[in-house]
């Protein structure tokens, strides 16, 4: 839960579950700090992304017993070194749990420290002594419910090395999802590094999944300093491997607190072109687009249209700006507007919305990246309380230094995917989902325009198309295809729809909810501030007490499938305080 705080970062708390039907998180305050720290910025913060219900075992405080294993949905062993502190007798025990129907998932990388019962459960052979280094990870087949969603085959580079650890052999039942390119370059990083080091130059499985008896298991044998966001970090190609190696293992079903896979489209420096006729293509497709206008170059021809499409919930409008280089929010490249001028700017901006008929959306996308802190009462006065812009408010765009080497937002410190209360106003919400901003338009690069392109590449443009969606929900985010309206000054209207029908092609094994951005800011807010406090299983199902506040949620519930995953939902109703539910 998010106390209010006015102004300034808020400081998350994070909540354990109660029940058989939450992860136990096995930790150890009492080994080296920064393995026990590490923790927190990659697997835990991304359990608490993902809504997963989990509650921590700290081996320096309780010892693992056959009843509280036997009494979780799956085993996290989520801390590096802990085969140090198992015992043979404790790693028995947790081998004896996954074969009688508790899942797995084991992160930690070093197998040389764990005796045969835990290595046991994948049949693994031999463990080499030496490690070796990559930043260049392999994706070869997508046909585990692993790596279902990967546009595999697909390579997946870090920013830096990391290590991992050499198996030979496994069971013939036991797969191998993802490899470590152990090329030229990293043979040189790692002779340097690990005297003796002689590595035949090849692939090298380093995630493994299997059975053990009744149960599920996945082994990574890659150090979890890749999740940092240093080195792959967490939105770098691999989390869904990551959140659907918990969810494959766990006992179903399984319930969580996670994001529904909404997708939705913004259009940036709307001014008319086509006259608007790419919003009727957007809507065939089912997308429900945000176009962020130029106030002043909209002409009376194009307010019917609009109009029409803003009263049926086909789209949203929002002020992007006054004009190209007259911002609303911020005095373009220089600071922030008097008072004097935002009351002007906001004149016009009510007299707009008023000649239109149709309200302005609760979401901002503004022009440039600039907002001023200043027009921040103005905003809220008109309730538009959701920031849909990777900015720090208050700041010019030159002096905004974002991840990894500034600030960003939460789950993952970053300006790419993030959802977070605003540090200069706690009535704001912030939120989005991009790729790095200079490839955010996923049309840059595939038009005739400013001869980014010899022609109009339809096949191209489908391809960034659908790398945007599953970017985003891959990611257990929202998908938003941005764009920009003068792309539309050369890119014809049957070209359009032959981009966004190749993109569902391209995409067609990710669930989609196509949604408005207004309607995925409320959902955001609402999952922000309710968690998961028990999960029990109950026959069949799993009875479930939500806390917290939100007006509509919908809870994820996955199931085994022939071959893979099924998810569905429960919709839970407004509450304050607690709500339970029966899945």
């Amino acid at each position: 839960m998010i106390e209010g705080l006015g102004r300034g970062r808020l400081v998350r708390e994070r909540h354990h579950t109660e029940g058989d039907g939450a992860l136990l998180v096995v930790v150890d305050s009492g080994g080296p700090y920064h393995a026990r720290s590490l923790v927190d910025e990659t697997v835990l913060v991304a359990l608490e992304h993902y809504g997963m219900p989990y509650r921590l075992l700290d081996l320096a405080r309780e010892r693992p017993t056959a009843a509280n294993l036997a009494s979780c949905a799956a085993l996290v062993l989520a801390q590096d070194g802990l085969g140090d502190r198992l015992t043979q007798a404790e790693t028995r025990l947790v081998a004896e749990a996954v074969s009688g129907g508790v899942g797995l998932v084991n992160f930690d990388w070093d197998l040389r420290r764990y005796d045969g019962a835990l290595r046991q459960i994948w049949g693994f052979e031999r463990v080499e002594r030496l490690p070796i280094a990559s930043d260049l990870f392999f994706v070869p087949e997508c046909n585990h419910p692993l790596t279902w969603l990967q546009p595999a085959p697909v390579f997946h580079r870090a920013r830096r090395m990391v290590t991992g650890l050499v198996v030979e052999g496994w069971r013939a039942d036991v797969e191998p999802l993802v490899e470590m390119v152990l090329g030229k370059d990293q043979l040189i990083y790692i002779r340097h590094l690990v005297p003796g080091n002689a590595y035949e130059p090849k692939h090298y499985p380093v995630v493994f999944a299997g059975r053990w008896g009744q149960g599920r298991a996945v082994q990574w044998t890659v150090n979890s300093r890749l999740w940092r966001a240093g080195a792959l970090g967490h939105l770098g190609g691999l989390d869904d491997i990551f959140w659907r190696s918990i969810v494959w293992v766990a006992r179903k079903p399984f319930v969580a607190n996670m994001l529904p896979p909404f997708v939705t489209m913004s259009f940036d420096d709307c001014s008319g072109r086509q006259d608007f006729r790419y919003l009727e293509v957007c809507a065939a497709h089912g997308y429900r687009p945000l176009a962020s206008l130029f106030i002043d170059d909209i002409r009376e021809r194009h307010l019917p249209l609009l109009r029409e499409k803003v009263q049926a919930g086909q789209i949203l409008v929002n002020t992007h700006a006054i004009s190209y280089y007259d911002l609303q929010l911020y005095d373009f490249g220089v600071g922030e507007h008097t008072p004097s001028g935002l009351r002007e700017r906001f004149a016009r901006d009510d007299a707009f919305y008023q000649r239109l008929g149709a309200p302005c959306a609760r979401t901002l996308r503004d022009h440039w990246g600039e907002v001023g802190v200043a027009a921040l009462p103005f905003l809220k006065d008109r309730g538009r309380v959701y920031i849909n812009t990777p900015t720090l408010v208050g700041e010019h765009k030159a002096d905004q230094f974002i991840p990894p080497y500034g600030e960003g937002y939460w789950p993952f410190n970053s300006t790419l995917c993030f959802y977070d209360v605003l540090p200069d106003d706690n009535d704001f919400r912030i939120f989005g989902a991009f790729y790095e901003r200079q490839l955010a338009d996923f049309l840059t690069g595939t038009t005739r325009l400013l001869q980014e392109s010899p022609v109009n590449d339809v096949s191209k443009a489908a391809d960034k198309a659908a790398f945007q969606i599953r970017h985003g929900l891959s990611n257990a985010f929202y998908a938003d295809l941005v764009t920009h309206e003068h792309k539309f000054s050369v890119l014809r209207l049957e070209e359009w729809d032959q981009i966004l029908g190749r993109a569902e092609q391209l995409t067609s094994r990710f669930e989609k909810i196509y949604a408005l951005h207004d309607d995925i800011a409320r959902y955001v807010a609402d999952k922000d501030q309710t968690w998961l406090a028990r999960a029990a299983r109950a026959g069949s199902g799993v009875g479930c007490a939500l806390r917290g506040r939100a007006a509509a949620l919908r809870l994820s519930v996955f199931n085994d499938v022939e071959g893979g995953l099924e998810r569905s939902y429960v919709n839970v109703p407004a509450f304050e305080g607690e709500s339970l539910v029966e899945v």
